[in-house]
């Protein structure tokens, strides 16, 4: 099922906290995710981490660098529904009951 939608480009696919992998490990995951990337390019990807965690040789020179504001709670939580409403239109009803789980 996922690899059918991953082929069919339906997927946002995110990748959290990539600076918890462990420094000696970072450019073979670097590798790994940019393949990844090349491997199912139709998709559209969000990769996390620390600022300092993914750079030099091991940035991810094919992802674009974004560093975000600060998040309160509220901002937090609203995440889900910003998401939804950007990349899942066509699934809205299920998505967002679904979403509205996360915090139950």
């Amino acid at each position: 099922l996922m690899r059918d939608a991953l082929e069919q480009g339906k997927c946002l696919v995110i990748l959290d906290g990539l600076d918890e992998v462990a420094p000696d490990r970072r450019r073979v995951t670097r590798d790994a995710v940019e393949a990844f990337a090349r491997r199912y390019a139709d998709n559209r990807f969000l990769v996390t981490c620390r600022i300092r965690s993914y750079q030099n040789d091991a940035r991810l020179s094919s992802f674009a660098d974004v560093t975000l504001a600060p998040f309160d709670d509220e901002k937090i939580r609203d995440i889900p529904r910003r998401l939804n409403l950007v990349y899942g239109s066509q699934y809205r009803d299920r998505s967002e009951y679904r979403l509205s789980q996360c915090w139950k």
